[in-house]
């Protein structure tokens, strides 16, 4: 006698919803250009993510020099803890030369002196930084771009497509 054979489960409601196409032409023109403006928002966060970040530079390794704690203003306070490191009695927050040695913090290599006498090189302000000016100006002009041609892309094909 030969097996019998298994009926097959009723399909869901949703299954066939998805599989029979039930959408109306509408609906299936909105889907698609969702699907598009979804796909192209996270193309243009990703090029706006790789054109923002900038590398970060090597770091290098020197050695720290031994000395023993310094205090300018000789008042038994260390440098590093003095509120006020030259005595001059103006707060170092508010002082334009904190150890007093005659050159103005922003142009002092060593505006602590808390580095044994070694001057470092001066920071670098945001004045004097011209990669960060000219990423200022770069970075829209680049988002202008990737926005253009996305739009023109668009129209191209609504242009180029068949008509029905």
């Amino acid at each position: 006698m030969p097996k019998k054979k298994q009926k097959r489960k009723p399909a869901s409601a949703a299954f066939v919803a998805q599989t029979e196409g039930s959408a109306s032409p509408l609906k299936a023109k909105i889907i698609r250009w969702a699907s598009i403006s979804v796909i192209l928002a996270i193309l243009l966060s990703l090029m706006i993510a790789a054109i923002s970040a900038s590398p970060s530079q090597a770091a290098s390794s020197t050695p720290v020099a031994s000395c023993a704690p310094i205090d300018t203003d000789g008042d038994g306070i260390t440098n590093n803890v003095d509120s006020d490191i030259d005595g001059d009695l103006t707060v170092n927050g508010l002082d334009t030369d904190i150890d007093g040695d005659g050159v103005i913090n922003s142009k002092d290599g060593d505006p602590a002196a808390t580095n044994c006498g070694v001057d470092a090189p001066p920071p670098i302000t945001f004045k004097q930084d011209t990669e960060e000016q000219n990423e200022g100006v770069l970075r829209p002009v680049a988002i202008f771009v990737v926005v253009v041609l996305g739009v023109g892309y668009l129209v191209l094909r609504r242009i180029r497509r068949p008509k029905k």
